[in-house]
């Protein structure tokens, strides 16, 4: 089965559309059966699995002509409350999908209406491993996004993804999201320590407003006995967004890789701290915070996003998933 798992701001799939997707889940309308996620390797065909998360947010105002930000607002935090859809047809493949952000952004996906849907692979030369990435683009190419692929990453609880709204029409938002089964607090271990493997996508504004989609390599050093997870990402590279879904990643950009130390309460599920890029326009670490959680019954895997801010509009926001 191939899932093409997407995020970005979503009409919810039954019975609306937006964002250039047209109506309701792929064309199934409201006889296509919703279900709640359990796990990727249990999406069946002719449904629409509606998978919750948290998501993080900005609006920007932008040059129409040029496609440059001219002013941006501060990145809300890592909000629960978002909702990814994935509707699939005979085969369980996925015909259309989405997300609703939990401030309400709202984009559709659906190839029947225009969108295209494809995916690249990536060869990340510091831990010498390949990564598949899914991007989506409207029919009309104001709204884009990239998210990992979850089945190529070995993935079964979560998944992410990074869109952008409104390009080329001078006005829109840009996000990130993380989505799963999130672990029940009680179900963390308490000792030991696991070493999480992945990726990240994020999107990079800098001071001029020209902006990126960045792509890198994850990992998660967490000690259940003390709860830390030492989090940072490495072979950061930069592209535009039309560059970028199209499998184009760009060159690496080593000033965006992410450092930091998170840490979560006892019996809680909630992982947040503060993390720093490498530098940044100004060669100064941009700063700012990541937060997460662990997924699957027994802290299988880990996701979350991340946002740092430099100085001016200088702005890298975006979202991460691995598992041990």
């Amino acid at each position: 089965m191939k899932r093409l798992f997407l995020l970005a701001p979503v009409a919810v799939l039954i019975g609306c559309g937006g964002g250039g997707g047209g109506s309701s889940g792929g064309g199934g309308g409201s006889s296509i059966p919703t279900v709640p996620f359990t796990t990727w390797s249990a999406v069946q065909p002719n449904t629409t699995t509606v998978v919750p998360g948290s998501s993080q947010e900005v609006s920007y105002l932008a040059n129409a002509s040029t496609d440059t930000v001219t002013s941006i607002s501060s990145v809300s935090p890592n909000e629960t409350g978002a909702n990814y859809f994935v509707t699939t047809n005979a085969n369980n493949q996925a015909s259309a999908i989405g997300i609703r952000s939990a401030r309400g952004t709202n984009v559709l996906f659906n190839t029947s209406n225009g969108s295209s849907l494809g995916s690249q692979i990536r060869y990340f030369a510091t831990p010498q491993r390949y990564a598949r990435f899914t991007g989506a683009l409207t029919g009309d190419a104001t709204s884009a996004a990239l998210a990992a692929d979850e089945r190529y990453s070995g993935w079964n609880y979560q998944s992410y993804g990074v869109w952008i709204t409104g390009r080329g029409t001078g006005s829109g938002t840009a996000g990130a999201a993380s989505v799963g089964a999130t672990t029940l607090g009680s179900n963390i271990p308490t000792t030991g320590s696991g070493t999480f493997t992945g990726t990240s996508a994020g999107l990079y504004v800098g001071p001029t407003g020209n902006y990126l989609v960045t792509t890198a390599f994850m990992t998660a050093n967490v000690s259940f006995a003390n709860r830390t997870v030492n989090f940072n990402t490495v072979d950061t590279a930069g592209a535009s967004a039309a560059n970028a879904i199209n499998g184009n990643f760009g060159t690496l950009t080593p000033a965006l890789n992410l450092t930091g130390t998170l840490n979560y309460g006892a019996g809680s599920n909630r992982i947040s701290g503060a993390v720093s890029t490498a530098g940044s326009s100004n060669g100064s670490p941009m700063t700012g915070t990541a937060t997460g959680n662990f997924y699957g019954p027994n802290a299988n895997e880990i996701g979350g996003t991340f946002s740092v801010n430099g100085t001016g509009m200088e702005t890298f926001a975006g979202a991460f998933g691995g598992k041990r």
